[in-house]
């Protein structure tokens, strides 16, 4: 059984709070190295 969504659902734009960029480069990455961990090691998301 899961408990999570099987995909990434990543913010598009400017954050209203702090006006974080959800674009920017270092966002960008820790989202890709999220999608891999999730895709390659399932378990570490029960």
């Amino acid at each position: 059984m899961a408990l999570r969504w099987p995909c990434n659902c990543d913010p598009v734009g400017v954050g209203a709070g702090h006006g974080d960029n959800y674009t920017s480069f270092s966002k960008r990455l820790k989202s890709l190295a999220r999608e891999g961990l999730r895709r390659f090691f399932p378990s570490l998301w029960w």
